[in-house]
């Protein structure tokens, strides 16, 4: 009889060690879910073990035509809270976060915290001196890229790519910290 109690007592602490638990540990931490692995990457570096950090398009990924799955969808509206770049650069994402902002999950557009710059405007400008014609040449440049650029229709004409210029990116980067110190539990602004 002893040897079943004991083998009985062995299989239970078996058992016992393999479970996974019941996953309090894992919810204890809040999540940020991020759009792009850029803005991935900033959140990540602010987040430290403070919180968990999900970021839904993968490094190479076209924001102007991703698309998202359904496990994506499912994780952008259960976030505790949602940073995305904004004027428009995820367009395939844009109902998912439009829903989820309207569902309660605190969103925040890093596109907000930053001088936006609108196309064409600096090209304009450095070659309003060259004459009228080279600016001719260069609107229909311009206007060839853009066709070549399916689904890259931005929120009235703003560029969103704050992020290729280092003093924007780390305008934008101080208001992520902000806004993560203000809307998630437990996050120190330092």
């Amino acid at each position: 009889m002893s040897v079943r109690v004991l083998g009985l007592a062995l299989l239970t602490l078996t058992l016992v060690g393999c479970g996974g638990g019941d996953g309090a540990a894992d919810s204890a931490r809040p999540t940020v879910v991020v759009t792009t692995s850029i803005l991935g990457d900033v959140v990540g570096n602010l987040a430290g073990d403070e919180f968990d950090v999900v970021t839904i398009m993968p490094v190479g990924a076209d924001p102007h035509d991703f698309q998202p799955s359904a496990q994506q969808v499912a994780q952008i509206g259960e976030a505790d809270v949602l940073i995305a770049n904004g004027g428009g650069f995820e367009v395939g994402l844009a109902d998912v976060i439009e829903s989820a902002e309207a569902d309660g999950v605190p969103t925040f557009e890093a596109l907000s915290a930053v001088e936006t710059l609108d196309f064409g405007d600096e090209t304009h400008a450095d070659h309003e001196a060259d004459g009228a014609e080279e600016v001719e040449v260069h609107e229909e440049e311009a206007h060839e890229d853009e066709a070549h650029e399916e689904g890259d229709e931005h929120e009235e004409g703003v560029d969103p790519h704050f992020f290729t210029d280092p003093a924007r990116m780390a305008v934008a980067t101080d208001a992520i910290a902000k806004f993560l110190a203000d809307n998630v539990d437990g996050v120190d602004a330092d």
